[in-house]
């Protein structure tokens, strides 16, 4: 795939008509098995945000789901919110077209926009490394690792990586 690819990409909303796409592009991409039910939950929650990547306007190659969340810092008075990064895949022979980088990009300017939001975060398996290395090229740290994460993932640990919000 050469950078000429970029040309037929174009990005778009996930709705009931796409989401099976994204649903089998997180399958082959992923580790973590998906439920259909999640696909649908996502859909319907005002609180997640969705955004896929078309190939020639009608193959996904690439999506993105993300949430907002209640921060453990907020209270009452003082009301912050996190975004929590879902899930993120681009299929391997669409990769370093900037899909990913857009989807982030775009992530980090909601955040931005928000007054609410403090951080955005994210869990990447332990043996992730080019995940790893793409969140901090965006600034993105390590922060923890948790230890049997994941159910069906060998090993099943991952690493919480997160990224503080700076105002423009």
């Amino acid at each position: 795939m050469t950078t000429l690819a970029k040309k037929f990409i174009s990005y778009g909303e996930l709705n009931d008509k796409n989401i099976a796409q994204l649903e089998k592009l997180n399958s082959v991409v992923l580790p973590v098995k998906y439920s259909s039910q999640f696909y649908k939950n996502i859909l319907s929650d005002a609180n997640c945000f969705l955004d896929i990547a078309f190939y020639c306007k009608d193959m996904v190659v690439g999506g993105i789901c993300y949430r907002k969340e209640k921060s453990n810092t907020s209270n009452s008075a003082n009301p912050k919110k996190r975004l929590y990064i879902m899930t993120l895949s681009v299929l391997e022979n669409y990769r370093r077209l900037g899909i990913g980088s857009h989807f982030l990009e775009k992530v980090i300017s909601a955040a931005q926009d928000d007054a609410s939001i403090e951080d955005v975060y994210l869990h990447v398996h332990v043996d992730n490394d080019l995940a790893i290395s793409f969140y901090k090229n965006f600034g993105f740290e390590v922060k923890e690792r948790i230890d049997g994460y994941y159910k069906d993932v060998n090993p099943p640990d991952c690493f919480i990586l997160s990224k503080v919000i700076e105002r423009k």
